[in-house]
């Protein structure tokens, strides 16, 4: 099965919905490591709730999403912050030069990838970060249990699992499931310090457990 990252079931999502409220784990990023007049890219905006928080945390932001509906409503978003920005494209092929910003959030956005799209998404990041750049990244755990409608296609040398949906309107998009030491290897690899990592469960309303890492990277300066 071909593999596509759901765009369209966004773009439907986008269109009815508004995102207001940045999650806690965003907040206290912006709000322990960022300093006003800084660029960071918000790489999977969404419909713009943490670029919001972070334009009007005095933060130069530019934002990225596949889903057109989502960087339509990011841009109405940022209209009143001529420093920010947002636009679409792919997080695989950024459209920036090399050392561009000072940081990056990227909420549970690299989940759609199987082990190959991670390595691409992970070199992006680097390239397109300053020396010495946090990097905050939200990713799912392997605690979660998977979708009924999720079949497991990969799984590497360190635990982490990559699932193809097999039905429905996310079909034939990619769930990875992350381990701390898959993460820990992916940052060794890239050239990043893994500065704070910590796991967070909770229930959902159907009482299912959902568990994703919170990890904050540094990019390692060149030697």
């Amino acid at each position: 099965m071909e593999q596509n990252y759901g765009t369209g079931m966004y773009d439907e999502k986008y269109s009815k919905k508004e995102e207001t409220s940045p999650r806690s784990i965003v907040v206290y990023f912006i709000d322990n490591f960022l300093i006003p007049g800084q660029s960071c890219l918000d790489l999977g905006c969404g419909a713009g709730r943490h670029s919001k928080y972070l334009a009007e945390k005095g933060i130069d932001v530019t934002a990225v999403d596949l889903s057109q509906e989502g960087v339509r409503k990011t841009q109405q978003i940022l209209a009143d912050y001529p420093r920010s920005d947002a636009l679409v494209a792919d997080i695989h092929h950024l459209p920036f030069s090399d050392a561009s910003f000072d940081s990056l959030i990227s909420n549970r956005v690299l989940d759609y990838n199987d082990d190959h799209g991670l390595d691409t998404v992970f070199s992006e990041i680097v390239r397109v970060v300053k020396e010495n750049t946090l990097i905050l990244l939200t990713l799912r755990s392997t605690a979660q249990l998977p979708k009924q409608n999720e079949t497991l296609t990969q799984e590497n040398d360190l635990g982490g699992k990559t699932y193809q949906v097999q039905g429905g309107k996310e079909v034939g998009v990619y769930q990875h499931y992350f381990t701390e030491s898959e993460i820990r290897r992916l940052a060794e690899d890239h050239g990043l310090t893994v500065e704070e990592i910590k796991e967070d469960q909770s229930e959902n309303k159907y009482h299912d457990l959902k568990a994703e890492w919170q990890v904050i990277l540094k990019k390692n300066s060149e030697k």
